[in-house]
């Protein structure tokens, strides 16, 4: 099986051994790197653009929010491909309305129960990888 590549933009320490723990239970395959902020992912992502599978955003961080940096990412042509999962406390429709119309690819709330979250995140890794699959064989 692949190997996936993730970056977790994410200022909390807390979410980020969450969401590694996360991500190790529902594939044991995954390569993650991780970004403080907006800016700090930007310029990673700009030194290697193809080395990154898939991005979890969280919305509220110093420097460069969610938001801001989704919007640099979808309207940069090395870099729009990759898919942008937000991540967030709030499940306000006007934050996840304001993400998918960014171009994020789904928004998953980080306040589900720990199973649900593990499920949601596999759903999308899953998808990640049936993509990368499909785009290989044309």
């Amino acid at each position: 099986m692949d190997k996936i590549t993730i970056l977790l933009v994410d200022d909390d320490d807390d979410d980020q051994l969450f969401f590694n723990d996360a991500v190790q239970e529902a594939h044991h395959l995954v390569q993650l790197f991780t970004a403080n902020n907006g800016l700090d992912a930007i310029q990673m992502l700009n030194q290697n653009p193809l080395l990154v599978d898939a991005i979890f955003m969280d919305i509220n961080m110093p420097l460069q929010n969610g938001f801001d940096c989704l919007a640099i990412i979808k309207k940069n042509t090395c870099l729009q491909h990759i898919p942008v999962i937000m991540l967030s406390t709030s499940s306000q429709s006007k934050d996840i309305q304001h993400a998918l119309q960014l171009g994020a690819t789904r928004f998953i709330s980080k306040s589900q129960e720990y199973v649900e979250y593990k499920t949601n995140i596999k759903n999308v890794l899953d998808e990640v990888l049936c993509k990368r699959s499909d785009d290989t064989a044309h």
